[in-house]
């Protein structure tokens, strides 16, 4: 009965081109109606040809609703036909497949009563914040927060190009040996990262075992940062990597492949998201491993990609049963040719896609901010005020605050700063490699400045989101926040204490001392590169924090968890079951234990 509803109120609305909508109280909603050819209700109503090329019955169609209140009132509650189970907050969406929209046909043959969905709004009687919240409300005022970050253009992931990047997301044929793919670092399940300090990509012993055990044939890691979880990855508006060779430019997208860090590279196009997906696949120890097109430069590496995905040139039948075609068929509402319809950068739109419908800032702390002022603890308000409220520098007559650099909802300023952070794993770039080092987005510029700065991450679910650190070097939470209290002193005992064996990804490696001989050195001259950057603002400044400090801070960043990325019934959505494989190399993953994630 849910279903059939559901149908009857979208079949009405198309057919009266007016919304069985109602409203209780002060708002008013927005509504987008996507086809499978990305219709929206304005282009709708005005009868634009993108919308009405094909019948109504044939179509599949998302529709989403999104309550705005007026000023002095709040959104309470969606009534009547019921929203889709993923729905969040004051998001209210619907599905219809063209099977359900014949079925209804054929139930009601004289015709569809119509159903309504009700936003409700309530006068927003919420008290004004006292004592410890009214601080707290102070401390973040100048920064205008309401705890969510969105711009409202994030596509659900029921758009048919977010479930064609999802697969795609999954599929190891996008590997040159089909033996991993995005996923296998970035799985929903493990925060969209893979808990591991340094990423295993190509050659793991067990190729769908993710997480904590997965190991690399040839012995410890050969990827030389942590993989950055691709949760809420749309909040970065300005560059992608810890190094930010992803960035957007006034005149389009800088990448690898550019001529240098300040020119565009031509075939990036103009989403930084799918921008970036063009590198993993050409990166040796990602995906495409090292007897692939030995001597193709990238864009050779991409095109034969998209050719083993579209069964056709030089990919032609390397994909026994592949299905891929009425996928991006359906994905794109065409029915163009292989050739045509299956490119690289469709393959990368359609991943970008998936990625911008992972949503997750449902979080405690935005309940507050909206007057639930039991939705955290003391303990986490108190850590608030330390996050937002400046502290005296040591050594310089100044003041800071964390929030100067994770400012705003999205938690980040994008820009670069020296941390000190341990340098453990292989290194990374012609300046460090050699050495084990990584010099950050020093490795972009042949001059010294940008030494060992990295982008300042997102804090959005980062309590989920570890090891934390550009190389993954810190196993807790707690770590990572207790290094920007005298860093200097800090990596000093990190390295007395036993350094990366306390990690889990190597603390059972025999001879694990001898892994990363220079790490020590090698983090030595990052803490000289941050204190001469403190002089101009580039480097994290020594604070002193107390212990007591340290764990309100951990207490409130636990609060920026989305419930949803705990929950495996929630990311479901986000996780391709095995029977929707369009081929037969999709990611099915396990953890240790053998446990589906």
């Amino acid at each position: 009965m849910r279903r059939i509803s559901l149908l009857l109120l979208l079949l009405a609305t198309l057919a009266a081109c007016k919304h069985p909508l109602e409203i209780r109280g002060q708002g008013s909603i927005v509504e987008r109606i996507y086809g499978e050819r990305g219709c929206s209700w304005e282009q709708f109503q005005a009868g634009h040809p993108r919308c009405t090329e094909n019948n109504v019955e044939g179509e599949r169609y998302l529709v989403s609703y999104a309550a705005i209140p007026e000023p002095g009132w709040k959104f309470s509650h969606w009534e009547g036909l019921p929203c889709a189970a993923d729905s969040v907050g004051d998001y209210c969406e619907f599905d219809i497949p063209k099977s359900g929209i014949d079925k209804a046909h054929a139930d009601n043959p004289d015709g569809l009563e119509v159903s309504a969905t009700v936003a409700v709004f309530v006068r927003d009687d919420t008290p004004d914040p006292q004592g410890l919240d009214l601080d707290v409300f102070r401390a973040v005022s100048p920064d205008e927060l309401d705890g969510d970050p969105r711009s409202g253009d994030e596509p659900s992931i029921r758009h048919p190009l977010a479930q064609l990047g999802k697969k795609l997301f999954f599929s190891k044929s996008l590997s040159a040996n089909f033996d991993v793919a995005c996923a296998s670092c970035h799985h929903p399940s493990l925060a969209g990262g893979d808990k591991l300090s340094l990423p295993v990509g190509i050659e793991a012993r067990k190729p769908s075992l993710l997480g904590p055990g997965r190991e690399r044939k040839g012995g410890k890691p050969t990827v030389p940062r942590n993989s950055p979880t691709t949760f809420n990855a749309w909040v970065y508006q300005e560059v992608l990597f810890w190094d930010g060779r992803v960035a957007r430019l006034s005149s389009g997208i800088s990448t690898p492949d550019s001529a240098a860090p300040w020119e565009p590279d031509p075939l990036a196009g103009d989403d930084l998201i799918a921008a970036q997906s063009r590198f993993p696949v050409v990166t040796s120890e990602e995906m495409r491993g090292h007897d692939f097109l030995v001597g193709a430069d990238n864009e050779a590496v991409r095109t034969r990609l998209a050719e083993r995905i579209g069964n056709y040139g030089g990919g032609a039948g390397e994909i026994e049963n592949n299905g891929w075609l009425a996928e991006f068929r359906a994905a794109f509402d065409s029915k163009q040719s292989a050739e045509k319809l299956i490119t690289y950068d469709n393959i990368a739109l359609a991943l970008a896609t998936y990625q911008r419908s992972q949503v997750f800032v449902e979080t405690p702390w935005k309940a507050f901010l909206e007057g639930d002022y039991d939705a955290i603890s003391d303990k986490a308000k108190r850590g608030a005020l330390v996050f937002f409220e400046k502290k005296p520098l040591i050594n310089q007559n100044a003041e800071a605050a964390c929030s100067e650099c994770h400012n705003g909802d999205r938690f980040t300023n994008e820009d670069f700063h020296a941390s000190s952070f341990p340098q453990i794993g292989p290194g990374r770039g012609e300046k460090g490699a050699a050495t084990g080092d990584d010099l950050g987005r020093g490795n972009l510029y042949s001059s010294d400045t940008q030494d060992h700065r990295f982008r300042v991450p997102s804090l959005l679910n980062v309590a989920n989101t570890g090891p934390w650190g550009h190389a993954g070097a810190y196993g807790s939470l707690r770590e990572a926040v207790a290094h920007y209290d005298r860093f200097d002193e800090r990596i000093d005992a990190y390295f007395a204490g036993g350094g990366w064996c306390n990690l889990e990804q190597f603390k059972e490696i025999s001879n694990c001392d001898g892994l990363y001989t220079r790490a020590e050195s090698n983090t030595a001259k990052a803490v000289q590169k941050n204190l001469k950057d403190n002089d101009v603002g580039n480097g994290i400044p020594l604070i002193d924090f107390t212990e007591a400090e340290i764990d309100q801070l951990v207490a409130f960043l636990k609060t920026l968890t989305d419930p949803c990325i705990e929950d495996r019934d929630c990311l479901s959505l986000w996780i391709p079951a095995a029977s929707e494989a369009p081929d037969p190399h999709q990611l099915n993953a396990v953890d240790a234990r053998g446990r589906k994630l």
